[in-house]
């Protein structure tokens, strides 16, 4: 080789960096300020499905009295199956309100909800197939359930915000965590964990009112009330990853 000549260094381009989900605390974060942020709008909501269930809870303590024989028996059971069928529909519609809530938290609680209507058919059919495909899982083991389970997590976030329903919402939900697996598990494990240190510590109380007593419903009824109000922050937790990885999968070569 001559003097003139030149070796030269072969370049070799490097891969591309995995990009990161966000972390655990900015989301926890991120959550609690767009639940705040919303509040109310979560809370009429969610007011709906918990009034739609009235009906249900009246009719079931009427028969539970056994002071009804015959035919007021047939009667109350008719109206008790006509409340679990309203209690279903304004239920489902209420949830399907809050992801519309997640969607556009600047269009009103009226026009959201009556926008549900349109929805209930998909957004019903859809969670009942997740149901049924992830119970399909469990019954192989436990841990196939979990690992579809994690797979079709966004199933419902992409029916609702990229209008894509049925098995075609399933497909793309797993696409989306195909490859970030492990942390979309990490982050809803420690959401779950932290939903069951909260339900541990509320059930503290019931050692000290004993069961059937005043004070027993009375903490019951605002036990449950707690849950509905807190409810939407793990949606908004779950509405966070889903939009991280869109960003991630939107971005990434």
């Amino acid at each position: 080789m001559s003097e003139n000549q030149t070796m030269e260094t072969p370049v070799v381009s490097a891969a591309p960096a995995r990009l990161s989900m966000t972390g655990v605390d900015e989301l926890v974060s991120q959550a609690f300020k767009f639940y705040r942020n919303n509040f109310k709008q979560f809370i009429w909501m969610l007011l709906v499905g918990f009034l739609a269930a009235l009906p249900f809870y009246l009719f079931a303590f009427l028969m539970g009295l056994n002071g009804v024989r015959g035919v007021g028996d047939i009667i109350l059971g008719l109206l008790a199956f006509a409340a679990v069928i309203f209690m279903i529909y304004y239920t489902v519609r209420s949830q399907i309100g809050v992801y519309f809530i997640l969607k556009d938290p600047k269009i009103s609680f009226k026009e959201n909800f009556k926008n549900t209507r349109t929805h209930f058919w998909k957004f019903f059919g859809l969670s009942l197939l997740v149901g049924v495909l992830v119970l399909l899982w469990s019954l192989l083991l436990i841990i196939p359930g979990i690992i579809f389970g994690v797979f079709y997590g966004f199933a419902i976030y992409i029916l609702v915000f990229e209008n894509i329903g049925g098995m075609a919402a399933i497909k793309k939900s797993q696409q989306l965590v195909t490859g970030y697996w492990w942390p979309v598990f990490g982050r809803t494990l420690f959401m779950v964990l932290g939903a069951l240190l909260a339900s541990f510590v509320l059930s503290i109380p019931y050692i000290f009112f004993p069961e059937g007593g005043v004070l027993y419903y009375i903490y019951t009824f605002l036990h449950n009330i707690f849950w509905v109000v807190v409810a939407p922050i793990f949606l908004v937790f779950s509405y966070l990853m889903y939009k991280d990885l869109v960003r991630i999968k939107g971005t990434a070569k």
